[in-house]
C-alpha cells in the first residue's frame, strides 16, 4: 500500500504491534532533548510532570514520547521511550501513527508541555470537524522563514501575511479532524522528501490552506501568549 492510498483511508493500517486500548480523550506530547543538555532535560521533565498533574485533575491521560529517562511516575502519564531524532516531522509522524492505530479515540489534543498549561478540560466543549489551535500576538509576516519555501507555498503565504499567526504548540479536535490534519502533514513530508522543516510558517500555510473555515482560536482556546492571565477562562495557558 502506498502513501496515496493511505491518505484515502479513514485510518491507516498498522505495521507494528498495536498499543493497548486508550481512553476516549487524550493528550499527546512529544519531547526530546540532547542528553548532554542537562539543564534543558531537567526543565523538560518538570514540564511533562506539571502537565500530567493538571490533566490528572480531570482524569485525563497524557501520552508522552521522549528520549529522556527519569520521567516522574504519575497517574495517567504514559511514557514511550524513543531515540533523539533531529527532525521537525518526527513529532507529527509519531502522533499520526498513534491516532491511526486507536480508532477508539474520540478527541485528541497534541500539546507542547513546554509551552502550554492545561487550565480547563477542553474535550467536553469541542464541536465536531473543527480544529482548535493556539495563536500568537504576531502576524504571519513576522514568522521566521528557516529555508527557501516552494514557489506555490510562497504564493499562498502572500495572501495571509497580515493574518494572525497560529501556533502548532496546541492542536485539538475530534479524532477525525485531527487525523485529517496529521494525514496532510504526512503527505507534505513525503511530497518534500522531508527536506522542508515543519515550522510555524509551514504550519500556518497548511492550516489556512485546508482548515481556514474550520479553525477556532482565541481566548476560548488559549490565553494571550506570554501574558500571565490569572483570571482567564481559556482551556490552556500559553507561556
Amino acid at each position: 500500500m502506498n502513501m496515496h492510498s493511505i491518505f484515502e483511508l479513514s485510518h491507516a493500517p498498522v505495521y507494528f504491534e498495536a498499543h493497548m486500548a486508550v481512553q476516549n480523550d487524550i493528550f499527546l506530547d512529544y519531547q526530546t532533548v540532547p542528553l548532554e543538555q542537562t539543564d534543558q532535560a531537567v526543565t523538560v521533565r518538570e514540564n511533562i510532570a506539571a502537565f500530567a498533574l493538571e490533566a490528572s485533575r480531570n482524569m485525563l491521560p497524557v501520552y508522552v514520547k521522549t528520549n529522556l529517562n527519569g520521567i516522574a511516575e504519575l497517574p495517567g502519564l504514559y511514557v514511550q521511550k524513543g531515540q533523539l531524532v533531529e527532525s521537525s516531522w518526527r513529532k507529527w509522524e509519531w502522533a499520526y501513527w498513534f491516532v491511526a492505530q486507536h480508532p477508539e479515540l474520540q478527541h485528541v489534543a497534541i500539546v507542547d508541555s513546554g509551552s502550554v498549561r492545561l487550565v480547563n478540560d477542553p474535550f467536553e466543549h469541542l464541536d465536531p470537524n473543527l480544529l482548535y489551535v493556539a495563536d500568537q500576538l504576531q502576524s504571519v509576516a513576522d514568522l521566521p522563514v528557516q529555508t527557501e519555501l516552494p514557489v506555490e507555498m510562497q504564493q499562498r503565504l502572500r495572501q495571509i501575511l497580515q493574518q494572525q499567526a497560529l501556533s502548532s504548540a496546541l492542536v485539538v479536535g475530534d479524532r477525525s479532524v485531527v487525523f485529517e490534519f496529521l494525514s496532510l502533514v504526512m503527505q507534505l513530508k513525503y511530497q518534500t522528501d522531508g527536506t522542508l522543516p515543519f515550522d510555524q510558517i509551514v504550519f500556518n500555510d497548511l492550516i489556512h490552506r485546508y482548515f481556514a473555515a474550520r479553525t477556532i482560536h482565541g481566548r476560548l482556546v488559549s490565553t494571550i501568549w506570554g501574558f500571565n492571565q490569572l483570571d482567564s477562562s481559556a482551556w490552556f495557558k500559553c507561556d
